[in-house]
C-alpha cells in the first residue's frame, strides 16, 4: 500500500510544475512549426510537390509521420516510466534528441528526408508524453492535480501559437523556412540538461488514501486500463476531438492563407502552368475576373479543365494566379496564434476551473461535464468558421477555441484520478497511442485528400462531425467518474 498522510504537495512540487511548462511549451513549437511552413514547403521545388495532384495529401502526411511515431513508441517509453528509477534521465535524454531532429528537419533536401525527421522527432517526444503528466501526478494531490494539470496543459494553445508565428514569420522572412527549425535546438538542449539536475519522486507520494500496490506486467496494466468506464469514456472523446482538432491544427494555416488570397488569370499563371495554346483557350474565359479564395478560384477551374487537368495543374495555376495584393503568410500565423493564445489559455484554464467548481459543488462528475459542454458549445462556431467572411471570421475561429479546448484540462484529470500509481505512466500512454491512432494520424490526410479532390469546405465540414462524438462520449461519462474515482485506490487489490 501506498499513503500520504495529507493533501499538501510533495517538496519541490513548483519547480517539477515548472520545468514541465518549459518542456511542454517546446513540445508544442516544435510540432507545430511544420504547419506554419506548409505552404512554403508545398513551394520548394526540392520537394516536388507544387505539380502533384495529391500535394496536399503527400504534404499534411508529413504530420501524420510524426503523430505514428509518437504514439507506437509511447507505449513502450510508458512501460518503462513504470518500471525504471530515474525516470528525469528518460525524460532528459528525449527532449535532448527531438530537439536535434527537429533542427535536422531545416537540413532536408527531399521530401523523404523531411518524412525521416518527423518520424524521428515522434520517437522523442513519445519518451516524454506518458512520463511527464505520471511524475506530475506524483507530487501533487488529487485535489490540487486538475488546477496543475491545466496550467500545464494550457501550454498546448500557446505553444501550437508559438510554433505557428515562428513558422509563417521565419518562412515570410529572408531567413527562409529551414530557420524556423533551427531556432529550436539550443533551447531544447538547455530543457534537457536541466533534467539531470531533478531529484526523483516516489511513485505515489502524493495520494491522500491508501493505493494498493503490486508489480503489474504492460498487458495487464492495459487490460485494466480498458475495463475502467471513465477512462475508456474519456479517451474515446478525447480520440475523436483529437481526430477534428489535430487535423484543423496542422492546415488551418494552409486554409486561412488560401481562403484570403484573391486570385486571377494572367500571363504568370500561364508561365508557371507551361500553358500551350489549347490550355490558354479553355482559360480565356475566365481571364479578367479576380476570385476571392482558393476555392472560388477552382471552382471556375472546374467548369474549364477536366478532372485530370485539374488536378495536375491545380497548384502552378494556384500559385501563378495568387495577386500580391493578397495578405501573406507571416501576417496570418501572428493573427491565427494571438488567437490560439488567448483562447486556448483561456478555455484550458477555465474548463479545470468549471469543472473543480463543480466538483466542490457536489457534482463528482464536472470534468465530463465540462468537456461535453464545451464541445457542443464550439461546433456551431467551427463551422460559420467556413461561411463568415474575413476578418469576421476570426471572431468564429476564437468562440470555437474557447469551447473546443475546455476539455483539455478535465480529460487528463480524469486519467490521472482513476488510474493506479503503478500503471499511470501506462495509461497515460495507451491514450497517447489511442487518440492519435484513431485520431490527428488520419485526418491531416483525410483532409489533404477531399481538399485536393474537391475543397476545403467540404474537408472541414467532413471531420466537424466527430465534435458531436466527442460530446455524446464524454455527457455518458458523467455516469461513471464518481464511481471510478472510489475504485481507484483498490483497483490493484481486486485484480
Amino acid at each position: 500500500m501506498k499513503h500520504s498522510a495529507d493533501s499538501t504537495s510533495a517538496p519541490g512540487a513548483r519547480k517539477v510544475l515548472f520545468l514541465l511548462i518549459a518542456i511542454s511549451l517546446m513540445n508544442y513549437i516544435d510540432r507545430q512549426i511544420l504547419a506554419g511552413v506548409m505552404p512554403e514547403i508545398e513551394k520548394d521545388p526540392v520537394f516536388g510537390l507544387l505539380g502533384d495532384p495529391d500535394a496536399k495529401f503527400w504534404k499534411n502526411l508529413l504530420a501524420t509521420a510524426f503523430l505514428v511515431s509518437y504514439m507506437t513508441s509511447a507505449p513502450l517509453f510508458g512501460w518503462m516510466g513504470d518500471r525504471i528509477g530515474r525516470r528525469w534521465g528518460l525524460v532528459g535524454l528525449a527532449i535532448i534528441f527531438w530537439s536535434l531532429i527537429s533542427g535536422a528537419s531545416g537540413l532536408a533536401i527531399s521530401f523523404n528526408m523531411l518524412f525521416l525527421t518527423r518520424c524521428l522527432i515522434g520517437i522523442g517526444e513519445g519518451a516524454y508524453g506518458p512520463v511527464g503528466m505520471a511524475l506530475l501526478s506524483d507530487v501533487f494531490p488529487p485535489k490540487r492535480r486538475g488546477f496543475v494539470i491545466a496550467l500545464v496543459s494550457a501550454t498546448i494553445p500557446v505553444g501550437s501559437a508559438i510554433g505557428f508565428a515562428i513558422g509563417t514569420i521565419v518562412a515570410g522572412s529572408s531567413l527562409g523556412w529551414r530557420w524556423a527549425f533551427y531556432l529550436v535546438v539550443l533551447p531544447g538542449i538547455l530543457l534537457g540538461s536541466i533534467c539531470y539536475l531533478m531529484p526523483e519522486p516516489k511513485r505515489g507520494q502524493s495520494e491522500t488514501q491508501p493505493v494498493a500496490d503490486r508489480s503489474v506486467g504492460p498487458w495487464e496494466a492495459i487490460r485494466l486500463c480498458l475495463r475502467i468506464p471513465s477512462y475508456l469514456l474519456s479517451t474515446a472523446g478525447y480520440t475523436a476531438m483529437t481526430f477534428c482538432t489535430g487535423g484543423i491544427a496542422v492546415v488551418v494555416i494552409d486554409y486561412v492563407y488560401e481562403r484570403q488570397g484573391i486570385y486571377e488569370l494572367t500571363a504568370q499563371s500561364y508561365v508557371a502552368a507551361s500553358a500551350n495554346d489549347s490550355l490558354k483557350a479553355k482559360l480565356a474565359p475566365l481571364e479578367g475576373r479576380e476570385y476571392h479564395g482558393a476555392d472560388d478560384f477552382k471552382h471556375a477551374l472546374r467548369g474549364q479543365l477536366s478532372k485530370e487537368e485539374l488536378g495536375r495543374l491545380w497548384g502552378p495555376l494556384r500559385e501563378g494566379s495568387r495577386l500580391a495584393k493578397s495578405p501573406e503568410l507571416g501576417p496570418v500565423g501572428v493573427y491565427f496564434g494571438g488567437i490560439l493564445v488567448v483562447g486556448g489559455l483561456l478555455a484550458t484554464l477555465a474548463g479545470s476551473f468549471l469543472a473543480e467548481t463543480l466538483k466542490r459543488k457536489g457534482i463528482r462528475f464536472g470534468d465530463f461535464l465540462v468537456s461535453g459542454c464545451g464541445a457542443l458549445f464550439g461546433l456551431p462556431f467551427l463551422i460559420a468558421l467556413l461561411y463568415v467572411p474575413f476578418p469576421y471570421a476570426w471572431g468564429m475561429l476564437f468562440l470555437a477555441i474557447l469551447g473546443l479546448f475546455l476539455n483539455t484540462g478535465p480529460v487528463n484529470t480524469i486519467l490521472a484520478n482513476t488510474t493506479p500509481p503503478a500503471i499511470r505512466s501506462t495509461a497515460f500512454a495507451l491514450n497517447i497511442f489511442l487518440l492519435h491512432a484513431l485520431g490527428d494520424v488520419i485526418s491531416p490526410p483525410i483532409i489533404g485528400r477531399v481538399t485536393d479532390r474537391f475543397d476545403w469546405t467540404s474537408a472541414f465540414l467532413v471531420i466537424s462531425g466527430m465534435v458531436l462524438l466527442s460530446a455524446a462520449l464524454w455527457l455518458l461519462g458523467c455516469l461513471f467518474q464518481k464511481r471510478d474515482e472510489d475504485r481507484m485506490p483498490q483497483l490493484l487489490a481486486s485484480n
